[in-house]
């Protein structure tokens, strides 16, 4: 499993490890082992989600843990879809 969350306006490094720990947690829960998360970073975008769709094409990857339904903008979730990867709200249960 991979993670995604998307870097907000004045986010502190703070926050960015709570959402982090959020995914792993979550992860955790579901019995599944968080390989990698991917952060958007509001500098570089869109390059995480980018670099996530490459890897679900190489079949790294068979689902992705979000921290919200409209972190992934419905053109990248179309082709995390094709890709046959899901995505998971990450919750405090899976």
């Amino acid at each position: 499993m991979l993670g995604y969350f998307v870097e907000t306006f004045l986010m502190t490094p703070t926050e960015q490890d709570r959402v982090r720990n959020l995914l792993l947690g979550f992860a955790d829960r579901a019995g599944s082992q968080m390989t990698a998360i991917y952060m958007e970073a509001l500098d570089s975008q869109p390059a995480a989600i980018e670099a996530l769709i490459e890897a679900a094409r190489r079949g790294d990857v068979s689902a992705v843990a979000i921290t919200a339904a409209d972190s992934i903008a419905a053109p990248y979730r179309r082709e995390l879809d094709d890709a046959g990867v899901r995505l998971l709200i990450a919750r405090d249960s899976p």
